[in-house]
């Protein structure tokens, strides 16, 4: 099993509760689906572990009780993220009826509703994730290095990826300096606006970076060329910074910049996503409403994650558009 781990960039230490079962799945469906999807669904799999472990059975055989009890537990503020969830774990359990694994030889994963999805919102939360854009350009002024400010802006414009690949690959010449457009590494094409190429300029230029501790230290940064994020002189390794010092930065900067406590890479990437729905609709004298029903491929060329269902989405952050 350990091997195929490796294949499917799954570490050792990611643990699931009936792991061969899943390993066969996510081997079967890794040449399927995108890598996005085959990451999302190895975090559902390790974080359902404790609850299948407690039920003493797999996540194919859940009762609908046992699936809203988990949903709840994940504490997540958007009903998307949780529709994309189940509809994955429908998916999967479909997988284990033709092998005979579901006792009822029922998808209980088809009985969950979008209302009590709506239900096991974390609504608190959600409100407490959303920033405006005049809120993150006030933290840009503070006294932080040029990676940071680049790591913020770019997610709240949208650059992001599978594993934020988007910005740990990316280098200077993958920037037209005279257009701003970029090719990132997920093969999008995007134009930077000016100050997130100025903070990508800065941060390539940055020998060392200034931690966010208490008390205020450098620590020198490996050379990687024109890499826009450098990797600390102390990393394991001189690849791409990982998708897990990304996370731990964010936490950093939230305590840091004292934005909200419960704000992280996805909520800042939607409250992006929400500003650029009502700068564009403002822009063509429409309401957000009918720019998100009317013009979603120009929000998915800036943003690629789909909105899974518009209503709900508008209901969900009714509070945040204009």
């Amino acid at each position: 099993m350990q091997e195929l781990k490796e294949k499917l960039g799954i570490g050792n230490e990611q643990k699931f509760y009936n792991e061969k079962i899943k390993l066969m799945y996510l081997e079967e469906k890794a040449s399927l689906l995108q890598p996005l999807s085959i990451s999302n669904l190895v975090n559902y799999f390790e974080r359902a572990k404790d609850f299948e472990e407690i039920a003493d059975c797999d996540l194919c055989n859940f009762t609908p009780n046992q699936i809203i009890n988990f949903y709840k537990s994940l504490s997540l503020s958007s009903v998307q993220t949780l529709i994309v969830i189940n509809t994955q774990l429908k998916n999967y359990t479909l997988w284990c009826m033709n092998k005979n694994m579901v006792i009822t030889g029922m998808n209980p994963y088809e009985e969950i509703t979008r209302k009590t999805l709506l239900d096991c919102v974390n609504s608190i939360d959600k409100n407490t994730r959303i920033i405006t854009r005049e809120t993150l350009e006030s933290s840009l002024q503070a006294e932080i290095s040029a990676c940071d400010k680049f790591l913020l802006l770019a997610t709240f414009e949208g650059i992001r990826g599978s594993k934020m690949k988007e910005q740990t690959h990316l280098r200077l010449k993958d920037i037209d300096k005279k257009t701003l457009e970029c090719k990132l590494s997920t093969g999008r094409k995007v134009k930077f606006s000016e100050q997130l190429y100025k903070y990508a300029k800065e941060s390539a230029k940055e020998t060392e970076y200034i931690t966010l501790s208490a008390i205020r230290k450098t620590k020198p940064l490996m050379e990687c060329g024109d890499m826009v994020i450098k990797p600390s002189i102390n990393a394991r390794n001189d690849g791409p910074v990982s998708n897990h010092v990304m996370i731990m930065k964010m936490k950093r900067l939230v305590n840091f910049l004292d934005l909200p406590p419960n704000m992280n890479l996805n909520s800042l990437y939607e409250s992006g996503r929400i500003d650029f729905i009502n700068r564009e609709s403002k822009k063509m004298g429409l309401s957000s409403k009918d720019y998100l029903f009317n013009y979603e491929d120009m929000i998915m060329q800036k943003y690629p994650s789909k909105i899974q269902a518009k209503k709900i989405y508008l209901e969900e952050y009714k509070d945040f558009f204009e």
